[in-house]
């Protein structure tokens, strides 16, 4: 039988032990950054943490980050499903987010602000793996691609083949970059679908630039504005576009479809005050419903083809 010191002895020690163990913090269902944060806190509202990397580490599969106060946060690299939300106060200052997620995975990037300032840094957001990603609310300034899907790897998606990866841009406005604001080179299996964005103002005079390139893949873009930039929308290598009730206007060539294969379909689209509107070459068709406006371009505005709307 112990005596009594020696079961006080015996309990002290055990509970010194157990004080010796640091238990593993459980990662945050919602992880918050402010300005006056630290990356050694646990990202929680009363103990935020300074960048999105860091609450992103913090956050559990499909959880969410959340800005406290304006300021930047810094690149990032996605790896899961997660919802980044800037509230309208986060940015991005000479950094990028690339999304490398795993198969299956669900990205969401909403109400942030994105600026290279110098234009050095190639894409605003890189996107080489995952399923879903949608880009809502976002404003991406000076890079040199404003959105850069692809090329996707074969096993990008787990090797799934019959899963589609999907980009959806919405509400979102690109401006002031030098290639294009938009560049979708991925696999087959991929559409994308933009709906009232806003491409301008590219900087360089390259013919081999623009508002947006569509190569091997199928996108639509509706309700949106591509003006300012050398090309409009470039379509080539089997590359197909739906263009609906949006606006094409000062650029060198507004729509330019490239190769057999390479299809872009006009419905209720404005094409003016383009040096050439339209061009298909190579055995590529642009088609129109007959309902746009295409005027007061310097050239080239019939399309290949007019179809009646049903």
């Amino acid at each position: 039988m112990f005596k009594r010191v020696d079961l006080k002895m015996a309990l002290t020690c055990a509970v010194t032990a157990l004080c010796m163990v640091r238990p593993a913090l459980a990662l945050n269902n919602r992880s918050w950054v402010s300005q006056s944060g630290n990356d050694a806190n646990n990202c929680s509202i009363a103990d935020p943490c300074k960048t999105f990397q860091h609450a992103h580490d913090e956050t559990v599969t499909a959880g969410e980050v959340d800005v406290l106060n304006p300021g930047d946060y810094g690149a990032l690299t996605i790896t899961k499903s997660i919802v980044i939300d800037g509230g309208g106060m986060g940015y991005i200052g000479a950094g990028a987010i690339t999304v490398n997620a795993a198969a299956g995975s669900t990205v969401v990037i909403r109400n942030l602000s994105m600026n290279s300032l110098g234009g050095t840094t190639a894409n605003a957001i890189s996107w080489v793996a995952g399923e879903l990603l949608y880009v809502e609310g976002v404003t991406i300034e000076n890079y040199v691609n404003g959105i850069a899907v692809g090329p996707f790897a074969a096993s990008a998606n787990g090797g799934r083949s019959l899963v589609i990866a999907r980009l959806f841009v919405n509400d979102t406005t690109i401006r002031d970059c030098s290639d294009f604001g938009v560049n979708l080179q991925p696999f087959a299996s991929f559409t994308a679908s933009l709906n009232h964005v806003t491409i301008e103002n590219n900087t360089s005079s390259s013919a081999l630039t623009g508002g947006m390139l569509v190569q091997g893949t199928t996108a639509s873009v509706k309700n949106s504005l591509i003006s300012r930039v050398p090309n409009g929308v470039v379509v080539d290598v089997q590359g197909q576009l739906e263009l609906d009730n949006s606006t094409i206007s000062y650029t060198t060539l507004g729509i330019e479809a490239e190769g057999a294969g390479a299809l872009v379909r006009i419905g209720g689209d404005s094409i003016h005050l383009n040096s050439t509107g339209m061009s298909a070459t190579g055995g590529a068709q642009i088609v129109s419903y007959g309902n746009n406006q295409i005027a007061a371009n310097g050239a080239g505005e019939t399309p290949t083809s007019t179809i009646t709307l049903k």
